[in-house]
């Protein structure tokens, strides 16, 4: 477990110091304002404005931005020849998972630093509280999103801390399909665009096969009460407490695919090098 840690922290802190991070944060702020020039009007309500434009169509690019400076990790081991050292040091499970963590990780924190940076800019003329003015529209439509209840009573911090988690748990999962892909497939590029391939062909395939709404990404990370229209509140304490876990249940559940599939995959890649050596 301690070098589980070790080397998510050791690939984060590389990626911090790296111009491929900062430059992926500022391009997912400029995307974000891009997107909200349209719907930005003064004194809206950040949360109102933020939840829509997270909503835009747009947003499968947000997914291939955070996957820039993280999705080829692998790839980067494996083309510097560092793999098998890695590999052999750190162990197969832990190489695999941390790969895996790290990529969600940095992806994560690509999401909230240009998150942050574009609450910091709509803060300049709007508000971060519910407007006296239309108080009950607004707080009808908060009421219809992930945790609105928190800032209809006040807790405007809890309120954005969720939104914020939320956004960067979707974006940390769908970049850790990108280091999935990585794994067999080296070439950096095709592992950055894996995320928007990956929603896309989701829709693609529910456009032909009837899927299950609940194993849609933008079910599970619209940051509405949706999940509780589709499955009722099996938790028993309230309407928006299984919609705000389920986020979070869904994004884990995928990491443990992704890094079990991950496993797998890096041990028939080891088994092949050792080979040819």
């Amino acid at each position: 477990m301690v070098r589980l840690f070790s080397a998510i922290g050791v690939n984060v802190f590389y990626a911090l110091r790296t111009a491929r991070f900062w430059i992926s944060a500022g391009l997912y702020f400029l995307m974000l304002f891009c997107m909200s020039r349209y719907l930005v009007h003064t004194n809206d309500c950040i949360a109102l404005i933020i939840g829509d434009t997270l909503m835009f169509d747009s947003d499968s690019f947000l997914l291939v931005i955070c996957a820039i400076p993280s999705a080829v990790l692998f790839s980067e081991d494996w083309r510097s020849g560092r793999f098998v050292y890695i590999y052999q040091r750190t162990g197969k499970f832990n190489y695999a998972a941390s790969t895996i963590l790290s990529t969600f990780a940095i992806s994560a924190l690509v999401a909230v630093i240009g998150l942050s940076i574009f609450t910091v800019i709509l803060s300049f003329n709007n508000s971060f509280t519910i407007p006296a003015d239309n108080e009950g529209g607004y707080i009808y439509l908060m009421l219809m999103k992930t945790g609105g209840e928190l800032l209809v009573k006040g807790n405007v911090l809890g309120y954005y801390a969720l939104a914020f988690m939320v956004n960067a748990c979707y974006m940390g999962t769908f970049s850790a399909f990108a280091a999935l892909v990585s794994v067999w497939v080296t070439n950096p590029y095709i592992a950055m665009v894996t995320p928007l391939v990956i929603l896309e062909l989701v829709w693609i395939i529910a456009g032909i096969i009837p899927l299950p709404v609940f194993i849609m990404p933008k079910f599970a990370f619209s940051q509405t009460n949706a999940p509780y229209t589709q499955f009722g509140d099996p938790t028993g304490a309230g309407m928006n407490l299984f919609s705000t876990l389920y986020p979070f249940i869904y994004s884990a559940v995928c990491l443990v695919i992704i890094i079990v599939t991950a496993y797998f995959l890096i041990e028939r890649k080891y088994a092949r090098s050792s080979d040819v050596n």
